[in-house]
């Protein structure tokens, strides 16, 4: 799902996309982003606020290359996230 924005100064219209992203800090204290919905796209940053940024980058060249091959972009999907136990 998206929305359009609109700017006097540019000659294209921008449509807004949202997905939900996964942030997980890994062993060696950086943070690995993924977004679930759309398959490969995920990267990493030395902060979290590094990481959300390299996703949305990500996200953003995504949808071009895929605007550019005449592709359908994937619709917002629900992810649930929860906590399961496992005896191993």
């Amino acid at each position: 799902m998206g929305f359009i924005c609109y700017y006097k100064h540019m000659k294209k219209v921008l449509k807004m996309y949202e997905f939900p992203v996964l942030i997980e800090k890994d062993s060696g204290n950086s943070f690995f982003a993924t977004a679930p919905t759309l398959q490969g796209c995920y990267t990493s940053g030395k902060t979290f606020a590094e990481a959300v940024k390299n996703i949305q980058d990500v996200l953003s060249l995504y949808i071009q290359d895929l605007k550019e091959d005449r592709m359908k972009i994937p619709k917002r999907k629900t992810i649930s996230f929860m906590s399961v136990e496992v005896s191993a």
